[in-house]
């Protein structure tokens, strides 16, 4: 389960003057339009429970930019390894293939953000582990209005988006037999996800996410937050 909510989570960051002074307030849901060079940076913290397992710094530039794909490189910030080099559809939507067809898998943004706006990710995988037959996951995201938002790099006026949703997860025939040796286990196992991005116009991006995993007893199995600490946008 942490495996493949950890492949959810979104990959953020930049390299930017850190800025402590609240920022201006703006309320424009309206598309922006990004440019190579444009950078962020994010403080990442992965929770097992309540517990943190980890709490990194990552760095991401836009290295081109087209009329349907955002490509930017990820390193880990002070970091001597190669950066990444992935995409992104052009709403920073990420995109993996399912079954031989690329599909939606996390849609944080859907422009124009007006409130109370929602769309649905849906998606299915079979047989997408050893151990899974298929798995199963489905999203609601509202646009909730605005709050204001205070990060490592200053205070926003942000665009709040929640998601709600759930996962499903049934088990491999061979899977099933090894676990039921030890316990009933039941063929389906399920639960609940929560998700949140606060979308800071004049960043052209979040400033704050949540993505929250919970399992079958409603007990959060894992979390993912990243604060915005730095950006720099090109004129």
């Amino acid at each position: 389960m942490n495996r493949i909510a950890g492949a959810w989570l979104l990959a953020v960051t930049s390299f930017a003057a850190l800025a402590h002074a609240p920022v201006p307030a703006t309320n424009d849901p309206a598309e922006p339009v990004w440019h190579a060079g444009d950078s962020w940076s994010y403080r990442i913290t992965t929770e097992k429970g309540r517990t943190v397992i980890s709490q990194v710094s990552n760095d991401i530039v836009l290295a081109r930019v087209t009329a349907t794909t955002l490509y930017y490189t990820q390193r880990v910030s002070g970091g001597s390894g190669p950066a990444l080099d992935q995409l992104a559809g052009a709403d920073w939507s990420r995109v993996q293939t399912v079954d031989g067809k690329e599909v939606v898998v996390n849609r944080p943004l859907a422009f124009p953000l007006a409130p109370g706006k929602h769309w649905t990710v849906e998606y299915n995988r079979q047989h997408p582990t050893p151990t899974h037959a298929l798995e199963q996951w489905s999203s609601r995201y509202t646009v909730v209005g605005t709050e204001d938002v205070t990060v490592p790099a200053g205070v926003f006026h942000a665009i709040k988006i929640e998601a709600e949703g759930n996962w499903l997860t049934e088990l491999e025939p061979s899977a099933l037999r090894e676990a039921s040796a030890a316990s009933a286990a039941p063929r389906r196992i399920g639960g609940r996800t929560y998700k949140a991005f606060w979308y800071a116009p004049e960043v052209k991006r979040w400033v704050r996410a949540v993505e929250e995993y919970y399992d079958s007893t409603g007990a959060r199995a894992s979390r993912f937050s990243s604060e915005l600490t730095a950006w720099s946008l090109q004129p």
